[in-house]
């Protein structure tokens, strides 16, 4: 079965990687990130840990993922890749969070009053 070749350009870019000496991309399918050897994806499992010392050899073996062996189409300079993943690093860094503080002074939580400083009581 002959898959479709992967675009780096159409690819996430923050699922690129170009800038060392050996492109690596994470794989569409199970985002495992691979280095591109002889222009495809290398044949990989979906349970791939590359941390991992050793499997357990009494588990069976999972099938390989769907994304084995896909061939890479690499039409992305280093140069605008890595120009497009500063713009892009530098958008989300201006972005705001969403998170609502709730206001201490609403209905629902008990008022507790609140003394008077002792500079301002008066002084008999």
């Amino acid at each position: 079965m002959t898959q479709t070749p992967l675009r780096v350009s159409t690819h996430p870019l923050y699922l690129i990687d170009l800038a060392g000496d050996r492109p690596m991309l994470a794989c569409p399918a199970c985002r495992t990130w691979l280095v591109v050897a002889d222009g495809m994806l290398p044949p990989h499992r979906s349970d791939h840990q590359p941390d991992q010392a050793e499997r357990d050899k009494t588990a069976p073996r999972r099938p390989r993922c769907v994304a084995s062996r896909r061939p890479v189409v690499l039409d992305l300079s280093p140069s605008t890749w890595s120009s497009k993943f500063a713009i892009g690093v530098r958008d989300a860094g201006m972005r705001r969070g969403n998170r609502v503080f709730a206001d201490p002074r609403s209905e629902s939580s008990p008022q507790v009053p609140v003394p008077t400083p002792v500079f301002r009581l008066r002084r008999a």
